[in-house]
């Protein structure tokens, strides 16, 4: 009965679609895309439901590559009506099966979880289920995920989504059973003591990486081949006669997070030569408490990068000289705030927003808990038109929404048969790669067109967090900065599941523009939660000496 009431439902939503004033977009022959998909791709990027259901209603039983993406397109909208419908007619085709199970994961889908768990029993069964029941916080989908035998690698992976229902007995016998898959959940969930070091030094390098904070010997580690895993090594090493080698490693970024792991360890060590650190490397130390107002100084004097990022943390005093060095609003702002605290930092804040359209200066003042009008600030921030990414990602919606007209479409269209891979040259080298134009074609169409306009040329990478990203694309520095338009996310049916991963960088749904990110390492945790476009195929090692503050020379299209 329920079943059938069910479908009454759903027929009498198709009824009313059907009588809708909202048109569904025609589709017109483009080429490198069919007219359905072009179809599907209109009414996801205008956040259409209604188009998305009678599409799915009208489509054909021998079409499983349109029902396939109607059904990331389902978990896009969000649309669960024809999320459902979808299920009940090519469910048991194994391709949208999985794509259904994968689109229920996307941010902010809002699907009734108890419903949704019976659409999901109702599949035809995959490693993309048994996941997607991980993610739901319902008794029956965990012991539903148990009871699949088939899978249990899987679900290994995935018990760290699941809490508070998963104890040590558990993950150790997983562990014996599934070492590989285990070791994820365990690191996820930081529970130490139940990872071998001797065990964990014969599985590949990710899970080495990832196991090695919660293993039984982390120091083990440190002379690890991957750079990456020493790296995480250096995060729990506990002694500095271990650390003090890697001062001079290979790879830049472990020689940051020795520097970093000797000041925590012994914080009144300072290192011999402070004249060949890196800007960031300066900047760590600049920050470190017991260092001497004489040592931040000095690498302030030294210009540049170096003054940008020491400004902050030099003396009271030093005042005049910062205003004087042509430092950013940020250093100056950040300053402020160390020595003559919050309230001095947000009157600077106000006049540099006021004045000169601070970028760093609105972020600043929509970050603080007290002391400004966030909603008046905001709103005249709009009122300029130019603060779209910094607005976006403080969750205020953006005056202008990226252009969806037919020109639109017929650029990207144009962009994504015309190229297919990109070069990054840096100032330390090349990275190469390809993008992923069938997955996320809106989002490619953007970073070419980006591209091609120079906006990239000359950007300073503004954020990296080593063993994890290298993050770009951002024309402020701050981190809020962006294009001056956001993008509809494309989550899609791929995964962090490798080094070289590129994403686009949100502060919450459909808030993307310009910051993009490159993965280090698989990331799980990442999946389906930010929109991959693209792969690094070549120069994967220069992710290891690419620092904060080094630059981006050009991104060439081929």
């Amino acid at each position: 009965m329920n079943h059938l009431m069910n479908w009454f439902f759903l027929l009498v939503v198709l009824v009313g679609c059907a009588s809708s004033r909202t048109a569904i977009p025609q589709p017109e022959k483009t080429p490198g895309i069919s007219p359905g998909m072009m179809e599907i791709l209109r009414a996801e990027d205008t956040r259409n439901p209604h188009a998305l259901l009678q599409m799915a209603a009208s489509l054909n039983f021998d079409r499983p590559d349109l029902a396939q993406r109607l059904a990331i397109a389902s978990g896009r909208v969000p649309c669960f009506q024809t999320w459902q419908l979808l299920a009940a007619q090519f469910g048991k085709y194994e391709n949208v099966a999985r794509a259904l199970a994968i689109a229920a994961r996307f941010p902010e889908t809002k699907f009734p979880a108890e419903d949704l768990l019976r659409g999901l029993l109702e599949l035809t069964p995959s490693e993309e289920v048994v996941e997607t029941l991980m993610y739901l916080d319902l008794d029956q989908a965990f012991q539903a995920a148990v009871s699949m035998k088939p899978f249990q690698r899987t679900l290994a992976a995935n018990l760290w989504r699941q809490k508070s229902r998963v104890d040590r007995a558990m993950l150790n016998a997983c562990l014996e059973r599934y070492p590989e898959e285990s070791v994820v959940s365990i690191a996820r969930l930081g529970i130490n003591g139940l990872i071998n070091a001797k065990q964990l030094e014969r599985l590949p390098w990710p899970l080495r990486q990832q196991g090695c904070p919660v293993c039984s010997d982390p120091d083990h580690f440190l002379s690890d081949p991957a750079w990456q895993v020493r790296v995480s090594a250096l995060r729990k090493a506990r002694s500095v006669d271990v650390v003090r080698p890697l001062l001079q490693d290979q790879s830049a970024l472990v020689r940051l997070e020795a520097l970093r792991a000797m000041l925590r360890l012994d914080p009144q060590w300072q290192p011999q030569d402070i004249e060949s650190l890196h800007p960031w490397e300066a900047e760590a130390l600049a920050a470190a408490p017991r260092t001497p107002g004489e040592t931040v100084k000095r690498l302030f004097s030294r210009g540049k990068a170096y003054a940008e990022v020491t400004a902050p943390h030099m003396p009271a005093e030093a005042r005049t000289a910062i205003l004087a060095a042509g430092v950013s609003d940020r250093a100056i702002i950040r300053f402020l705030e160390n020595r003559f605290g919050e309230v001095a930092a947000i009157a600077e804040a106000a006049q540099k927003f006021r004045d000169t359209d601070s970028a760093y200066a609105l972020e600043y003042l929509l970050s603080r808990k007290q002391g400004v009008d966030q909603k008046a600030v905001a709103e005249e921030a709009a009122g300029r038109g130019k603060f779209t990414s910094v607005l976006a990602d403080f969750g205020f919606p953006p005056p202008e929404p990226i252009p969806t007209g037919p020109d639109h479409y017929a650029t990207a269209i144009n962009l994504l048969s015309k190229y297919h891979r990109f070069l990054i040259h840096t100032s330390k080298g090349t990275l190469e790669g390809r993008f992923f134009t069938g997955q996320a074609p809106l989002t490619c169409a953007s970073f070419m067109q980006l591209a091609l306009n120079g906006f990239f040329d000359g950007l300073t990478i503004h954020r990296v967090v080593p063993g994890f990203v290298t993050q770009d694309g951002d024309p402020s520095g701050s981190g809020s900065g962006g294009p001056g338009y956001t993008l509809r996310c494309e989550y899609n049916e791929l995964t962090y599941d490798r080094a070289g991963r590129v994403g686009m960088a949100l502060a919450g749904k459909d808030t993307g523009g310009s910051q993009y990110f490159i993965t280090h390492a698989p990331a799980p945790h990442l999946n389906h939660r930010y929109t991959v476009f693209a792969q690094v195929e070549k120069g994967l090692d220069l992710l290891s000496d690419l620092c904060q503050y080094d630059r981006i020379e050009k991104i060439e299209l081929r």
